[in-house]
């Protein structure tokens, strides 16, 4: 036993460094050479090589692989009635299936894991189903719902001063703001995630919740200053190949780029938002990569793959229910089409995206469309 211990301490390692393929190959070997074993020692170890190969495999996209895992978990830890290892795996089951857009599948694991820790007495798993659930809620377009299990969560993590869950609650509030056009409060309570995780040294969070700082001033048509903090995201990243996360950078970078007409760049980053993107099971962030590739097309001259680039961008983000960000792309794909005299298509496309963000009760963006729509009546 004293290998297996050994090389959990090998896996955890590779794992915090980001290394993640090492991280995964050891757990394996170390799971293969447990499963003919079936006393509470080898079934302990075998879930902490578990734990390792689900997170290792969240981290790098692979999020199918990660349930199945996950699900694992929950059977051993049912055999051990370890109901707070059970509710955890379910939580973080919650988490790729919201990522995934199963928003009533991630809704029902969320729920589940709450009545377990609710039972138990455990805030800090309370505040993970509260924070997400609210981004279940973010995400269907019920901002106020979104914002109330914000706060909740938020208390909670204050209340067990525990700077992850902080950082997640401060920064689904901030995620559900902006989508109501409340800036200066999203970025307040941003500023708030990115100072906790700081705290907790949790790099990989740090450099999401920067990115979506980044993602407000780009909101605010601040481009230069949401290219500053883009690139402090990339640098926060470092070596931690966090694939995800750089590519939601880079595609943020490649759109900033292309509205301050900076082609060459643009496509540069556009190109490596998708290289990064390649193997990740996102559609979310795929449909905004396309968004991004179909502007730089657009910016080129080239008409017809911008349009068909919006068009399949559009495709996938309604696909997954999302109003704000379905709006943000269908926007994008009806300016596009009127600025290469599409006219009938573009003032349709213009109405749809005003459509979802009145589901998403964004006045700002409501706003805007309206004066869209008015100047080319």
């Amino acid at each position: 036993m004293s290998v297996i211990i050994e090389l959990i301490g090998q896996a955890e390692s590779a794992y915090n460094g980001g290394d993640y393929d090492k991280a995964k190959e050891l757990c394996r070997n170390g799971i293969k050479s447990l499963e003919k074993s079936s006393d509470l020692s080898s079934i302990k170890s075998t879930i902490s090589l578990l734990k390792i190969l689900a997170d290792s495999d969240a981290r790098q996209g692979q999020w199918f692989n990660s349930i199945i895992s996950l699900e694992r978990i929950i059977r051993l830890a049912d055999g051990q009635r370890d109901l707070i290892t059970k509710a955890n795996s379910m939580i973080k089951i919650g988490d790729l299936f919201s990522r995934s857009g199963k928003w009533d599948k991630a809704r029902y694991k969320y729920k589940e894991a709450e009545t377990i820790v609710k039972n138990f007495s455990n805030p800090y798993l309370l505040g993970l189903t509260q924070a997400g659930l609210g981004i279940v809620y973010w995400r269907n377009g019920n901002s106020m719902e979104a914002i109330t299990k914000g706060k909740k969560a938020l208390e909670i993590g204050e209340s067990i001063e525990n700077d992850d869950l902080i950082g997640k609650a401060a920064g689904l509030l901030s995620s559900a703001w902006n989508d109501m056009c409340e800036y200066d409060k999203s970025i307040e309570v941003n500023e708030k995630a990115i100072e906790a995780y700081k705290r907790s040294d949790n790099r990989f969070d740090q450099s999401r919740v920067l990115n979506n700082h980044g993602e407000i001033y780009k909101v605010l048509g601040e481009y230069d200053k949401a290219i500053e903090i883009f690139n402090e995201g990339v640098e926060v990243i470092g070596k931690a190949k966090n694939k995800r996360t750089l590519s939601y950078l880079h595609f943020n970078l490649a759109e900033c780029h292309a509205r301050l007409g900076n082609g060459a760049e643009a496509r540069k980053m556009a190109n490596k938002a998708n290289e990064l993107a390649a193997n990740l099971e996102d559609k979310y962030l795929k449909a905004y990569i396309l968004m991004a590739q179909g502007m730089v097309e657009a910016l080129d001259g080239n008409e017809d793959k911008a349009l068909d680039l919006m068009e399949k961008a559009e495709d996938w983000m309604t696909s997954l229910g999302i109003p704000y960000d379905s709006g943000i792309i269908v926007l994008e794909h009806g300016l596009t089409l009127l600025k290469h005299g599409i006219k009938v298509d573009g003032m349709m496309k213009l109405r749809k995206a005003l459509k979802y963000f009145e589901d998403a009760s964004s006045k700002d963006m409501i706003d805007k469309v309206k004066a869209h729509i008015k100047d080319n009546s």
